[in-house]
């Protein structure tokens, strides 16, 4: 009778432990923008502290984003966004400025803060993030409220090629800090607000 007890403490202690830590898998999703300064630093911590759990990360623009959040196909997701996000729960995580990215080539003049103005920045050809990115849609709405024509050399929903194409010389792009946060430290590229 002592064995069984002892037995059956184990098997209820284990049970237990089991019950106290966090299993199963996690689908997210955020920008690629977020890339360096978030996604990265986020995946390490997560799997440190819920190693039990498989993580299914998803890049992508916010819009997409939100699509597979409320198809079912992610549980959560980080997104860029000034609308409505109908139907789910959201938290405002942080708010972030628009930065303008450019070669150091390029002879952008921004003022002793180190700031632009949209007029100047509609005179540098530009890779834009794709319609509707919420990003996107406040430029546009920007440029037109001062009556601006954006030089856009291309569309993209790749923040990536963005910031690449800027580090290569092909003109400046609009973006968060965070979407070339680690080749402006490297000084490939300039930063004004």
């Amino acid at each position: 009778a002592r064995t069984l007890l002892r037995q059956f403490e184990g098997v209820r202690s284990e049970v237990e432990a089991l019950g106290n830590s966090v299993r199963g898998k996690l689908d997210f999703g955020l920008p690629t923008s977020l890339f360096d300064l978030v996604t990265v630093p986020l995946v390490s911590r997560f799997r440190r502290e819920h190693p039990a759990v498989h993580l299914g990360v998803t890049e992508g623009v916010s819009s997409t984003i939100y699509k597979m959040v409320v198809a079912g196909d992610l549980d959560v997701g980080i997104v860029s966004s000034t609308e409505s996000m109908s139907g789910l729960e959201q938290v405002a995580l942080v708010t972030e400025s628009l930065y303008l990215a450019y070669p150091p080539s390029l002879p952008v003049q921004p003022d002793a803060e180190g700031c632009v103005t949209l007029a100047q920045v509609a005179g540098y050809p530009l890779g834009l993030t794709q319609w509707p990115n919420a990003m996107r849609v406040l430029i546009d709405r920007a440029a037109k409220a001062e009556r601006l024509q954006l030089d856009s050399l291309f569309d993209s929903n790749s923040s990536r090629l963005m910031v690449k194409a800027v580090v290569n010389g092909l003109g400046a792009t609009i973006n968060t800090y965070s979407a070339f946060c680690e080749p402006h430290r490297a000084g490939t590229l300039a930063v004004a607000r």
